[in-house]
């Protein structure tokens, strides 16, 4: 039945998915909610929050720093984060299954819930969230994303390109991963779009450049909306007065390593994505890949679509879209901006699953059957994975409380006052006490990381902890370059925290020597 639904019916039929979706974000992002912890770089938005945005711009983020001024946001709440990216996950949830469904016509298909569930209990994606700072903001616009490509599909007025061009923008301008984001997605969408109208009718031959229109038209409006970005960024820079940072440049690998070196660890970062091997990829990646090629072959043997090469050129698009930004840089991105990767796993189950429940043949009602029994395991033990995560984290935290705290009565018995003058040297860094059921920090870029760990030099180290410091209550001051100098030369000889002698006096400023 192909009778387009309300969304409140849509909502409403569909109850029992939502509640499964609900279960696992609880059990996956609970601690977070329940439990205030801050992550990286939140120091620096609670303590010098202008210093953050300036960042932000520099970097071509504005649409953070507009979206959190739209929303009234700008002193930071860490549990008005947590609490409203459970309920934007929840909202993305049915929003993208409508648009799924709105797409293939298909209201009855069962199994909801597996993009939703598959993609935010991801590993990379609980990585991403666990930069509170910006997680309100990025699950938002994940739904303008949808929201757009919806626009693109359903919406006959002739501002929607307007208007999408708008949203994409904004949402490159909120974190510059969502380009291949959105092409993943577009992908995907434009497929579900096309096996709907070849298996309604067949596809007549007079549909070739309608087809090719749709598909011409989603490119166009992706390369305006990246350029309408660019200009928007180089404006806001301009008004701002600010320039430019080479952090991302820094990172584009094809600027100073070799083509060889580069193709070499593409392919190396594409063998881990698709077997498994690295902490925040599994086996199943590759098999979901694997699954749909085998799929989308059949289809071309069996003659069960038309116009061949578009449907060639969309599925090598949905294959391809989440690696772009590694092709880009010429090196794996950081994995919490590799969010793409996830996302087209968990769409490719989806679809794979909407083809195998829809055959009425035994067989594969069988395998259908067991599909989904080993797909509720896999994304089981992947939530129990992701959630001793954010148990790392609190428990991080919690230590890092524990250090602060000992710091500042070791600060307090110099009899300076409560809150010295003389500014606080951080030299070294030390290690939070983990416990056994911690993930190995290693396995993962930040999360397990003490605040007193995060340091790539003095100067670095001083700033990050005070301000550390700062949110805990502790207010310090921070030293000059001439003073972290000298205080790294007479810390040399100092023994390191929590030894009588680690937290000390010295001319006007007080140094604590970690390592």
């Amino acid at each position: 039945m192909n009778t387009k639904k309300t969304i409140k019916e849509f909502f409403l039929e569909n109850i029992l998915s939502w509640i499964f979706v609900a279960f696992f974000l609880m059990l996956v992002y609970g601690i977070k909610v329940f439990n205030i912890s801050i992550s990286h770089d939140t120091e620096a938005i609670i303590a010098v929050p202008e210093a953050l945005y300036d960042s932000w711009i520099i970097l071509g983020r504005f649409g953070l720093v507009l979206v959190k001024k739209i929303l009234g946001i700008m002193s930071f709440n860490p549990y008005i984060a947590t609490f409203m990216m459970v309920v934007l996950m929840m909202i993305n949830a049915i929003a993208w299954e409508y648009l799924f469904c709105s797409l293939t016509g298909m209201w009855y298909m069962k199994y909801k819930w597996i993009l939703p569930v598959v993609f935010f209990t991801s590993k990379i994606y609980v990585e991403q969230n666990a930069f509170i700072l910006q997680t309100y903001e990025v699950n938002l616009v994940l739904l303008l994303v949808c929201f757009s490509l919806y626009t693109f599909f359903f919406v006959g007025s002739k501002w929607k390109y307007i208007a999408m061009i708008m949203i994409n923008a904004l949402a490159f301008s909120v974190y510059q991963s969502f380009v291949t984001i959105y092409i993943s997605a577009a992908c995907g969408c434009f497929l579900l779009w096309f096996y709907k109208r070849n298996n309604e009718n067949g596809i007549q031959y007079s549909d070739d450049k309608v087809i090719w229109k749709k598909l011409g038209s989603l490119i166009i409006i992706f390369l305006i909306s990246f350029v309408t970005y660019e200009l928007m960024n180089k404006c806001v820079l301009k008004v701002s007065g600010l320039e430019t940072s080479s952090y991302i440049t820094d990172q584009v690998a094809w600027l100073s390593n070799s083509p060889k070196e580069c193709i070499q660890s593409i392919l190396v970062y594409l063998k881990k994505v698709l077997l498994g091997e690295d902490a925040f990829y599994s086996l199943y990646f590759g098999v979901v890949n694997v699954g749909f090629i085998v799929l989308s072959i059949t289809d071309i043997i069996r003659k069960k679509v038309k116009m061949k090469a578009i449907f060639i050129l969309v599925c090598l698009g949905c294959l391809t879209a989440p690696f772009l930004l590694t092709v880009f840089l010429g090196t794996p991105p950081s994995h919490r901006a590799d969010i793409a990767v996830p996302f087209m796993v968990a769409f490719l189950l989806q679809y794979i699953m909407m083809r195998l429940s829809k055959n009425n043949k035994k067989m594969l009602q069988y395998t259908e059957r067991v599909c989904v029994c080993f797909l509720v395991v896999v994304v089981y033990y992947q939530s129990v994975e992701s959630a001793r995560l954010l148990y790392t984290e609190y428990v991080q935290n919690v230590e890092d409380m524990r250090v602060a705290i000992k710091i500042s009565d070791r600060i307090d018995q110099l009899d300076l006052g409560e809150n010295p003058e003389e500014p606080v040297v951080f030299v070294g860094h030390r290690e939070a006490n983990l416990n056994d059921s911690c993930v190995k920090k290693q396995d993962f870029e930040l999360i397990g990381y003490s605040f007193f760990e995060i340091s790539f030099s003095t100067n670095h180290g001083t700033w990050v902890m005070n301000h550390y410091m700062n949110t805990l209550g502790y207010k310090y001051n921070l030293p000059t370059q001439e003073q972290m100098t000298e205080a790294e030369e007479y810390a040399k000889n100092m023994p390191v925290f929590p030894d009588n002698g680690s937290v000390v006096k010295y001319k006007d400023m007080i140094i604590v020597k970690l390592s």
